[in-house]
């Protein structure tokens, strides 16, 4: 799951929605009412992606639950280029 976030949503995206299920599992955040998650890749840009959550906790795979589970309702703000050159040779290992 997490690559394929990464890769379709870009990083920003899959950590608002890790977050949510975190904060939720820890109650935190109500799982009855909608939430905003902000997140991004941090250390090459800041916070980047935006969305409304409906929030799920973990336990027993509720947040795969067709009722229950975690959902996107609203994507705010997600960038358009995922991976940046600068990105992609850190993950490639390279130097910055």
């Amino acid at each position: 799951m997490h690559k394929v976030l990464s890769r379709l949503m870009g990083y920003g995206f899959k950590t608002a929605i890790e977050i949510t299920l975190l904060a939720a599992d820890v109650g935190a955040i109500p799982i009855d009412e909608e939430v905003v998650s902000i997140a991004g890749t941090g250390w090459l840009g800041g916070a980047d992606c935006a969305v409304t959550v409906k929030p799920s906790v973990l336990p027993d795979a509720w947040f795969l639950d067709i009722e229950r589970g975690i959902e996107v309702r609203e994507i705010i703000a997600m960038p358009r280029v995922k991976f940046s050159k600068r990105l992609i040779r850190v993950l490639e290992g390279k130097s910055i």
